[in-house]
């Protein structure tokens, strides 16, 4: 496959999507369809984190962003947490945006039977057009290895070939591991600490991309754009 960025994700808080707004009207090419994203179409989605509400779906689709998730995805299997999750898939149909669906892989991981509970959500909601791809696990490294994601993966590959598998690392000991258990490689680290530059390593960004694509895989970038101050920190 080409090496290739497919994609380029944005996690923001609310606080400051005043400064997405920005990068989106700069950034953006709006993508739209029922289909699934297709890693080897020419599509370059612009995609934004913690979209938690209708009020901010409409901001971030006036802007051109494309995908939006929600950490309020994937919390259970039982008929009022499926009713919430395609709820969030509707209201993004509704404006032209698809949604890359947060699995909260830890949950299931962890869960005696989790692979047989984690599908009766997926097939809740895998014929969804606005379900754009898997988000299956944040950060898996040091938690649970690629032996143990690897039942899922393939649940997921079984029931839905056409959607990819994503998964997020952080500039881990062994993020680099899990390539058999994913399709889109999401890698994050959010080095803007409100000091001057150099001090503030703004280029470790681009060298986790640069070794990130070396694993041959197609990899999507989670740029930051919030403030480490919203969470006391910074």
């Amino acid at each position: 496959m080409k090496r290739r960025w497919p994609a380029m994700g944005f996690q923001v808080s609310r606080s400051v999507a005043r400064w997405v707004s920005f990068l989106a009207v700069v950034c953006a090419l709006h993508s739209s369809g029922a289909a699934p994203f297709r890693l080897d179409s020419d599509e370059f989605p612009l995609g934004m984190f913690s979209v938690d509400s209708t009020q901010a779906m409409d901001r971030v689709a006036q802007m051109g962003i494309g995908y939006v998730q929600t950490n309020g995805m994937g919390e259970g299997n039982d008929p009022a947490a499926i009713a919430r999750d395609l709820a969030y898939l509707d209201n993004a149909q509704r404006r032209g945006l698809k949604v890359a669906f947060n699995l909260g892989g830890d949950r299931w991981v962890a869960m005696e039977n989790g692979v047989e509970e984690m599908m009766v959500l997926v097939d809740a909601v895998k014929n969804h057009p606005a379900l754009g791809f898997w988000y299956f696990y944040d950060e898996p490294d040091g938690t649970h290895s690629p032996a143990e994601l690897k039942p899922f993966y393939l649940a997921l590959k079984q029931a839905t070939p056409d959607i990819p598998v994503a998964l997020a690392e952080a500039w881990t000991e062994k993020w680099n591991r899990f390539t058999n258990v994913q399709d889109l490689l999401m890698i994050d680290t959010y080095p803007v600490q409100h000091r001057p530059f150099p001090e503030s390593k703004l280029d470790v960004m681009t060298q986790f991309t640069d070794r990130a694509i070396a694993q041959g895989q197609p990899v999507m970038p989670i740029n930051q754009c919030f403030n480490w101050k919203v969470f006391g920190k910074g």
